[in-house]
């Protein structure tokens, strides 16, 4: 991945190519996580951050869903507060920036139309969309920055133990 240039086409090929993989791993995820909620919020927190790297590997690494986890449990299990506090902060800003947008959004909506009670019009749907794509490179390339963070932390650790 790292060797190559890739144009437009070939970016769009690769991502189609590995969309049934992200598909299936994603639905696992959610599995996963759900049940480990149900039993405890805390096991469910914990999975989460553990498996929290599959989407990353199954992209960068070429690994398959049950290998993506298998990876990501063994990158994190060193490192998981240091992940948990990077995924908070990152869940706070993205999801904390498109819910104010989404309220002012909906509080416009409000005041240009104080009578209209019911569902929001479609254009304030859409304009939630594109604020959720706005923010998604940035969670995007944070994930990949902590997923590059993780790897040269096993390294390091790698290295010391290999002096001892």
């Amino acid at each position: 991945l790292y060797q190559k240039n890739y144009s437009l086409k070939n970016s769009l090929l690769l991502a189609f190519k590995k969309l049934p993989y992200l598909i299936i791993a994603t639905f696992i995820y959610d599995i996963v996580i759900m049940l480990g909620i149900a039993v405890f919020l805390l096991p469910g927190i914990g999975l989460m951050v553990l498996l929290s790297m599959y989407f990353v590997l199954i992209i960068v690494d070429n690994e398959n869903p049950i290998s993506g986890f298998k990876q990501s449990w063994l990158l994190v299990t060193d490192n998981w507060f240091h992940s948990f506090a990077v995924l908070l902060i990152l869940t706070i800003i993205v999801f904390g920036l498109g819910s104010i947008i989404g309220s002012l959004t909906t509080d416009l909506w409000v005041f240009a139309h104080p009578l209209g009670i019911g569902e929001l019009p479609l254009g304030n749907r859409l304009i939630k969309v594109a604020a959720d794509m706005l923010f998604f490179p940035f969670y995007a390339s944070t994930l990949v920055m902590l997923y590059h963070d993780l790897r040269l932390r096993a390294k390091k650790k790698a290295i010391v133990e290999g002096q001892r």
